[in-house]
């Protein structure tokens, strides 16, 4: 088996659905976006995907955990006209003790990332950032990923707050 850092959510993803879709249904098609690295990337590499096979204005179902579905659909509506979330419990209770933390991470979280779009300075200093993330977590033992995650996103969500830009859009 892999190391957990070496496996990639699309891999993991073409898994279940093959498991899944063990008859290979003739009206669905599966498709492996494996560049990017976080949710964003993710809806903006699918698009130049089905733009490229000019499937462009095909329905999109979007998988994504319960906990993120609110800032996977308002990205989502930024970048595709027809989509749809369909959404699972994937992270079960490992977030129950921090939920409060987490609500306040997503929703500063879509506007980070609404500001990472609109142009590429600005994406820039996004990739920049999510690169240390990885860099933290993939040197982390995977029996401390939570903790530490944790602690990553309450100095992001510190530093968010304290950056004057930030307190002029918040309020």
């Amino acid at each position: 088996m892999k190391k957990p850092y070496k496996r990639t959510e699309a891999e993991e993803m073409m898994k279940l659905f093959n498991n899944i879709d063990s008859q290979k249904s003739e009206n669905l098609i599966k498709i492996k976006e494996d560049r990017s690295l976080s949710t964003i990337e993710n809806l903006i590499n699918s698009k130049k995907i089905l733009e490229k096979l000019r499937l462009g204005n095909a329905r999109v179902n979007i998988f994504c955990d319960k906990l993120r579905s609110y800032r996977v659909e308002t990205l989502a509506s930024e970048i595709f006209n027809n989509f749809e979330i369909i959404s699972y419990k994937f992270a079960g209770n490992k977030y129950k003790k921090v939920k409060r933390l987490i609500k306040e991470k997503e929703r500063l979280g879509i506007k980070y990332y609404l500001w990472a779009m609109k142009d590429k300075d600005n994406w820039k200093i996004y990739r920049k950032n999510l690169k240390e993330r990885l860099r933290i977590l993939r040197n982390t033992p995977p029996n401390k990923w939570n903790e530490v995650e944790v602690e990553i996103w309450k100095k992001a969500i510190k530093e968010f707050k304290e950056n004057p830009y930030w307190k002029k859009e918040l309020n």
